[in-house]
């Protein structure tokens, strides 16, 4: 009996060990510098109370922002793309689905209607060089976003191709 409450006492009052939503949120942040696509300097990942922001600059004149909570991401897809099937190097990209509505965009340069309006968007795809996949971090990526996504109260799941 008194071997059972000393084990009981020992696993309620030791800590769970896991990242904090800070750390993952910091891990992910310094994985995509790390591995940011050299073609795509124009994009920013930011992370803030709750929320990713993700800017995306396509030419001088046109990019926007998209916001979206953390929670509301459902699935997440981290894939290999190409321009065309005789694209070599390709890029890897980390696609986040999401319902219609939970997201919100604006334009990248600041104008006189500087807000965030609710997007038709459902899914936000953060490019990577094409060495994210082949230097094993598609895992871990997959790791870190669902337990962020669970920190703040979500439930997604991983995307997977049928065939």
């Amino acid at each position: 009996m008194i071997k059972n409450v000393i084990i009981a006492f020992y696993l309620f009052s030791t800590p769970i060990l896991s990242q904090s939503k800070a750390e993952t949120e910091k891990w992910i942040l310094d994985k995509y510098n790390e591995y940011e696509s050299s073609e795509n300097r124009t994009r920013e990942l930011v992370f803030d109370e709750g929320k990713l922001y993700y800017l995306w600059i396509l030419t001088e004149n046109y990019g926007h922002w998209t916001e979206i909570a953390i929670k509301n991401i459902e699935q997440i897809k981290i894939h290999h793309e190409r321009f065309n099937p005789e694209d070599e190097e390709g890029w890897d990209e980390i696609t986040l689905y999401f319902e219609t509505g939970k997201s919100r965009i604006k334009d990248a340069k600041p104008s006189e209607d500087d807000t965030y309006k609710i997007s038709e968007q459902t899914s936000i795809d953060i490019k990577l060089s094409e060495y994210f996949i082949k230097e094993g971090l598609k895992p871990r990526m997959e790791k870190a976003l669902l337990h962020l996504i669970k920190a703040y109260g979500g439930n997604a799941t991983i995307k997977k191709d049928a065939f």
